[in-house]
């Protein structure tokens, strides 16, 4: 299978669900060594149990718990599995809605997840570095929403955004970031995508992602971030102008719930951060938002964590003047530092 049918095929609420719940199942069953970096437990933050990693002295909520929702980790476990095991899964056992495909599937990922899911094979590294990237570009956008959003007077209290991997707000509400007025406050979903603005003859925006219709209810707003503009749309209070397209990855929203589109500001910084992104992922570079939340000013330095070099960056204001030529310091010394 391609990495773009392994996506068609992890966008798919027919088996979006159910794959998810699969690789859930195998990850968890992964036995630890007592000596590891990982172990399976409970977290505090959140209060669920998975897969929690040590990182700084303490342990977090591990990148082990997104794998499930990464087509490109889904593509790097079934491109293992149609090497190692006998018989191939292809685009069409799925597309052909063939029950057996999800049942192989399941029971190829048991005889596979101890390697997988373990330091340190080739197919963990690749793992590590692609929940690394999209998590990260996730948080980027989310950077530059709000950016985007205080530079057009939307909102100007204050904004409140986690960097918790796992967190509660994440996971049970889909609220991405809260905008805190004077009178009220206002959770928001954040969407990144790659498609130009496009609307249909009855007035509604077509945008290319897949949303499940339980998690549009839980917010007050949504962003849309295209690249170049930031869409801000406001809910009405029955949820209404908003339709999954033929229950594919396609999201239909109304013009009439559209409060505000702004020209995306702040690209010389976010640039730079995708930049950073991108360079500690192409040279397996772990990456780290500081969510310790004691920190006083922006910083990004290079620190060593459990014998490794790792990046921790801490972005506590977003509008210091200082904040670009921080980061393209630092990314020109990252470059050339072995």
């Amino acid at each position: 299978m391609t990495q773009d049918e392994v996506k068609d095929v992890s966008n798919n609420p027919k088996f979006r669900d159910n794959l998810k719940n699969i690789i859930t199942k195998s990850v968890n069953s992964v036995q630890f060594s007592n000596d590891s970096l990982y172990k399976i437990g409970y977290c505090e933050k959140n209060q669920l149990n998975g897969v929690l990693q040590y990182v700084f002295g303490k342990w977090i909520w591990g990148w082990h718990n997104t794998i499930n929702t990464n087509y490109s980790c889904l593509y790097v476990i079934i491109k293992y599995i149609n090497e190692i095991f006998n018989k191939k899964i292809t685009y069409d056992d799925f597309i052909n809605y063939k029950s057996e495909t999800l049942l192989y599937f399941d029971e190829c990922l048991t005889k596979s997840a101890q390697y997988l899911f373990t330091p340190y094979s080739p197919e963990f590294n690749e793992m590590i570095f692609a929940t690394q990237f999209s998590w990260c570009y996730g948080k980027i956008s989310e950077i530059s929403t709000i950016y985007t959003l205080s530079k057009n007077e939307i909102s100007p209290i204050t904004y409140k955004l986690s960097f918790d991997r796992g967190e509660r707000n994440d996971l049970f509400k889909s609220c991405d970031f809260y905008m805190i007025t004077t009178g009220s406050t206002l959770s928001v979903q954040n969407k990144k995508v790659y498609n130009k603005e496009f609307i249909d003859l009855e007035g509604y925006y077509l945008w290319d992602f897949y949303i499940k219709k339980e998690n549009m209810m839980l917010v007050n707003c949504m962003t849309i971030d295209n690249s170049e503009f930031i869409y801000l749309f406001k809910y009405n209070e029955n949820k209404s102008g908003m339709i999954l397209k033929n229950n594919k990855n396609k999201f239909r929203i109304h013009q009439s719930l559209l409060k505000k589109k702004m020209k995306k500001e702040g690209k010389d910084i976010t640039n730079l951060m995708i930049k950073i992104n991108q360079y500690c992922c192409n040279n397996h570079i772990k990456f780290y938002y500081d969510i310790e939340n004691i920190a006083t000013k922006n910083s990004i330095e290079e620190l060593i964590d459990n014998g490794e070099k790792v990046i921790k960056f801490t972005l506590i204001d977003i509008h210091d003047e200082n904040l670009f030529n921080m980061l393209s310091k630092f990314y020109e010394k990252l470059k050339i530092t072995p």
